[in-house]
């Protein structure tokens, strides 16, 4: 993760834990002409860094 305090915090985190604040979260999906469009509908302190995790993957090559 982008920020090393919170990748440390996230690896100390039970599984349980991990899966609702980072998998379990409520999103709309909307498919707009040739697009997927993804509504986050719920929100938690996470939010924010996994969307700047999901930017910074974005950004890396593909290894094919």
């Amino acid at each position: 993760m982008p920020n090393r305090q919170l990748g440390a915090e996230v690896v100390k985190m039970e599984f349980r834990r991990f899966l609702q604040e980072f998998i379990m979260v409520p999103c709309q999906i909307v498919r707009s002409g040739r697009r997927l469009i993804y509504r986050i509908l719920g929100c938690n302190r996470y939010i924010s860094d996994w969307l700047a995790l999901s930017q910074h993957l974005r950004s890396l090559p593909l290894l094919c």
